[in-house]
């Protein structure tokens, strides 16, 4: 593997190379996961140059939720202080000038200062630790939401049966947290 591969991939763990500013992407009407996939339209300027510099440098960014999705174009005060620190997989040009981009989303991050408004929003971030413990309790209530899971599956026309198979092997209580929240029809404040 070459160095300029190794720079590619995203980090791990947050003891690797995390950047203290993150150029900001505003999210309307979800939540990007630690750990998980999500197709984004980007379709506004400023969001289109956010991409095209992430692609150039190191194809790390932050996504937060907006919290009104009715606003136009999200400034700060728009957005949530907890959302993703990502790296685009992928990135396909649509024709109507906007662009769809697949992100894999790395770690929780608290959105901090602002400090840039133009050409884009960036912010200075700092990793939320996942810590838990593995003990009897976390392992009955995985037991337990995995259960009431598969009830929601049986019930809910809008949920694969492929994701309570998931949820059924998931073995680690952070991922299957946030695997079952990502797949109910609530709220973005919710999600989050």
């Amino acid at each position: 593997m070459t160095e300029s591969q190794k720079d590619a991939h995203p980090p791990k763990t947050p003891e690797e190379h995390i950047p203290e500013e993150l150029a900001i992407l505003p999210l309307k009407g979800g939540v990007v996961y630690p750990n998980a996939v999500m197709p984004i339209t980007v379709g506004q300027e400023r969001s289109l140059k956010l991409v095209d510099d992430a692609l150039v440098k190191d194809k790390t960014i932050g996504v937060v939720s907006v919290k009104n999705p009715d606003v136009d174009v999200p400034n700060q005060e728009d957005l949530y202080t907890i959302g993703c620190l990502a790296t685009i997989v992928k990135m396909v040009k649509l024709p109507d000038d906007h662009m769809s981009i697949l992100v894999q989303g790395q770690f929780r991050v608290h959105i901090g200062e602002y400090t840039q408004t133009a050409p884009y929003l960036k912010a200075k971030i700092a990793i939320i630790p996942e810590e838990f413990e593995r003990d009897v309790v976390t392992e009955a209530l995985m037991v337990s939401i995995k259960s009431l899971f598969q009830r929601a599956v049986e019930l809910s026309p809008h949920i694969p049966s492929e994701v309570g198979v998931m949820v059924m092997n998931m073995e680690d209580p952070r991922i299957l947290a946030d695997l079952i929240a990502s797949n109910f029809n609530i709220s973005v404040a919710e999600k989050l």
